[in-house]
């Protein structure tokens, strides 16, 4: 978990990819998307959803 948050720290911004993570870490992706889950709920992160608007042609 404090390498999970480490990277976050270093990184604020990124996009996510829990694969990439996971294998950088050694754990797997549902591992990963837990412990952002965690983090999340206890007010340590705020993952925010990217958003765009489609064009309509």
């Amino acid at each position: 978990m404090f390498a999970l948050i480490k990277l976050v720290a270093n990184s604020p911004g990124m996009s996510i990819n829990y694969q990439s993570i996971g294998s950088d870490l050694g754990t797997t992706r549902q591992t990963i998307s837990n412990m952002f889950e965690y983090l999340s709920d206890t007010f340590l992160v705020k993952i925010i959803h990217n958003f765009y608007k489609k064009s309509v042609n």
